[in-house]
């Protein structure tokens, strides 16, 4: 049990990365125990959005704001202290290179949202270079044999980044549609 408001424990939970709400209302609860509301702290989460800090890149999804200051209302311009070495422990989920190998000879190297080349932005030195995305989680499935057609697909670094800022990670098609509608508002 603790005596921290919803926003003191929402920004401690969320981290660094984006998390859906039902992901957050559980962190909250297993801090807050039998205090705990579900809809304070649906509640809380909403105006903390409505505050500006924190930003909902999808619908159901938060992540703190990343609003960029205005350079006078940087403290430090030289930067912060880096690179401290810290030991961690992750699983890693293997990936056969062939399969990469027979993604690209199926759907080329184009990036399948954007239809970007990425050495046609590049030029030599990211001739051939493109994302291959799993459409299928490798940390959610069992070990499994994917169909180079429907689960594997080339995407190009900004998209396949873009993909990944909710869970789970977001579909071509969703992709697809938020491109275009970011282009008609151009």
């Amino acid at each position: 049990m603790t005596d921290k408001t919803y926003p003191e424990l929402i920004l401690q939970v969320i981290g660094s990365f984006p998390r859906t709400t039902g992901e957050i209302c559980d962190l909250v609860r297993q801090k807050r125990g039998a205090d705990f509301n579900e809809h304070s702290c649906r509640e809380a989460l909403s105006t903390m959005g409505k505050k500006g800090l924190l930003e909902s890149p999808a619908r159901g999804v938060w992540a703190r704001a990343t609003k960029i200051a205005p350079r006078e209302e940087v403290e430090n311009l030289s930067g912060f202290p880096e690179g401290a070495k810290k030991e961690i422990t992750v699983n890693r989920y293997e990936r056969d290179r062939r399969n990469r190998k027979a993604a690209i000879a199926f759907h080329g190297i184009a990036c399948l949202a954007c239809n970007v080349r990425m050495a046609e932005r590049y030029g030599e030195i990211a001739d051939g270079f493109i994302e291959i995305h799993h459409t299928k989680s490798l940390s959610t499935s069992d070990e499994y044999t994917p169909d180079v057609e429907t689960d594997l697909i080339p995407l190009c670094p900004n998209c396949h980044t873009v993909v990944h800022l909710v869970n789970p990670p977001m579909r071509l098609e969703e992709l697809k549609l938020r491109l275009a509608e970011a282009t008609k508002r151009r």
